[in-house]
C-alpha cells in the first residue's frame, strides 16, 4: 500500500515538473536568441588582451581593436594611443586603470590626451607628449610593478598617478576572459 501511494505520488508530480522544465527551456533558448548580445564593459571585442608574468594581464603591443563602438589602438609598449615620440618633448606618464585608459570614449577624448592639448596650446612646436598607461581593472600594486620595470624606461619628467577603486573591490580576474 504505501508503494503504491509513492508511486502514485511520483506519477502525479511527474506531470507539472515536467511543464515546468518545458517552459523553463523555452525561455531559456529564447532568451538566448533574441537577447541583445552584452560584452563584459572591460574587454575589448577584439581581444587586445594577453597574459603578463608581471602584471597579470596587458595590452598586446601594436593591436588594434574595439571596445563596443570606441575603437581602440596600442602602441609598441602595449599602451593605449599613439607610438611615444622621441623628439625631444617633455614626457608625462599617465598611470592608472579605468580613469586613465578613459574606457568609453575614442582615444582622442581620453584625459591624457586631452590634457597634452591643454599644454601645448599655442606652442610651436609641441613641448609635451602625455603617455596613456591607463588599463582598465589595474591596481595600484599593478602600476607600481609597470612603473618600476616598465614605465620608467620610458623616461617620463612627471608620473600622474589615479588608482584607488579596483584595490577595493576586487571582482575577479579579467585575464580569464583572454582564455
Amino acid at each position: 500500500n504505501r508503494e503504491y501511494v509513492t508511486r502514485n505520488l511520483a506519477l502525479k508530480l511527474a506531470l507539472p515538473v515536467a511543464v515546468v522544465v518545458f517552459w523553463l527551456a523555452v525561455l531559456e533558448i529564447g532568451v538566448r536568441l533574441f537577447s541583445p548580445a552584452t560584452e563584459n564593459a572591460l574587454l575589448p571585442v577584439r581581444n587586445c588582451l594577453q597574459r603578463s608574468n608581471l602584471l597579470g594581464v596587458e595590452f598586446q603591443r601594436s593591436c588594434r581593436g574595439k571596445v563596443h563602438k570606441w575603437k581602440m589602438r596600442t602602441n609598441v609598449h602595449g599602451l593605449r594611443g599613439r607610438e611615444v615620440r622621441d623628439d625631444g618633448t617633455i614626457r608625462i606618464l599617465a598611470l592608472g586603470a579605468s580613469t586613465t585608459y578613459w574606457f568609453g570614449v575614442e582615444e582622442e577624448e581620453s584625459y591624457p590626451l586631452r590634457l597634452e592639448r591643454v599644454l601645448n596650446a599655442g606652442a610651436s612646436p609641441p613641448r609635451y607628449q602625455v603617455i596613456n598607461a591607463g588599463v582598465p581593472g589595474y591596481t595600484s600594486y599593478q602600476g607600481l610593478m609597470f612603473l618600476r620595470e616598465r614605465g620608467l624606461a620610458l623616461e617620463p619628467a612627471v608620473v600622474l598617478v589615479d588608482f584607488g577603486s579596483n584595490d577595493a573591490i576586487r571582482d575577479g580576474d579579467i585575464a580569464v576572459a583572454i582564455d
